[in-house]
């Protein structure tokens, strides 16, 4: 009996090591045949780990290159064609809203930059935050808050996107601290400016100098404003894509309740850019036009009529 029971468990270790030299054999067959297709399918050459890095790597570049392509075309199209003919050229291009302004932004950005469009399109939209000198300086000295284009290029979307958070709070810091000193400025020369006020006769550049500095103060206020205003609605939209249950459907259907709100948002930043961007001096007729004055009688005074 004993040896009877002995047979049995060398034959059930007999079955069980065929089992896994089966299944091992299944598996490597498996795979051979998965690369075999691969290879039949798609290449020619020889496989290399770093070859395929590299080529990917190219091809990731040549999708930012179009990426900024496509946001050219598509800019060319709502110049043209009414709201609504856009929206439906990209429901046509399955093209999602979000996207389509990533790319627009790109092409006003970086449309005549040979240096962006090596980038991929993540790192494209990221650095679409980017104001217009800030995209002119990495093109210029090939470098952007301490940081080269060739570092830009190897490290990963979320570094670039906190290596850009930090610089653009410290750049807010900064601008803050020197704010201060401005004031300070300001503050110690109309002092001396109020000594000698009685011996120097008060010209209409002196005083347009000074409402132009009193208007400035405010301006400082507005952008320091506006930067806050659009950290808010990013911290929002972050919150959106944090919801648990949210899935990409939801989040462009929330953010195309907004579409023509940013629509119009980017028209007015169109609008600032062109009137600071052509500094000249306004006659009576473009005050009127624009506002400044309410009649060929009125004058600019002291009030905040810029507001």
């Amino acid at each position: 009996m004993g040896r009877k029971k002995i047979t049995e468990e060398q034959s059930n270790d007999t079955n069980i090591i065929d089992s896994a030299i089966e299944i091992e054999n299944k598996e490597r067959m498996s795979k051979e045949i998965t690369i075999e297709e691969v290879e039949k399918t798609y290449f020619t050459d020889t496989y290399d780990y770093s070859r395929m890095v590299e080529e990917i790597k190219f091809y990731q570049e040549q999708a930012g290159n179009a990426f900024i392509e496509m946001g050219k075309r598509l800019l060319r199209i709502k110049a043209h064609e009414e709201h609504g003919m856009f929206m439906l050229a990209l429901e046509e291009l399955g093209i999602a809203h979000t996207t389509a302004k990533y790319s627009m932004v790109a092409a006003r950005k970086f449309a005549n930059s040979r240096t962006f469009g090596d980038l991929g399109v993540s790192k494209i939209q990221v650095l679409t935050v980017l104001e217009d000198e800030e995209v002119k300086e990495l093109e210029d000295t090939n470098q952007i808050f301490g940081m080269t284009f060739d570092e830009i290029d190897k490290m990963s979307v979320r570094e670039l996107k906190k290596n850009l958070r930090e610089a653009k709070e410290k750049n807010k810091q900064d601008r803050e601290s020197l704010e201060n000193v401005i004031k300070q400025k300001e503050e110690k020369n109309n002092e001396l400016e109020r000594q000698v006020r009685g011996l120097d006769p008060i010209s209409k550049e002196r005083i347009a100098q000074e409402k132009c500095e009193e208007i400035a103060k405010d301006f400082y206020k507005k952008i320091a404003s506006i930067e806050m205003d659009f950290f808010s609605l990013k911290q929002m939209i972050n919150q959106v894509q944090s919801i648990e249950g949210v899935n990409l459907v939801i989040i462009e259907e929330f953010q195309e309740r907004f579409s023509n709100a940013f629509s119009n948002l980017e028209d007015e930043r169109q609008s600032f850019y062109d009137i600071y961007d052509n500094p000249h001096v306004y006659t009576r007729e473009e005050q009127l036009e624009h506002g400044v004055i309410k009649s060929y009688g009125d004058d600019l005074k002291d009030e905040k009529r810029y507001y």
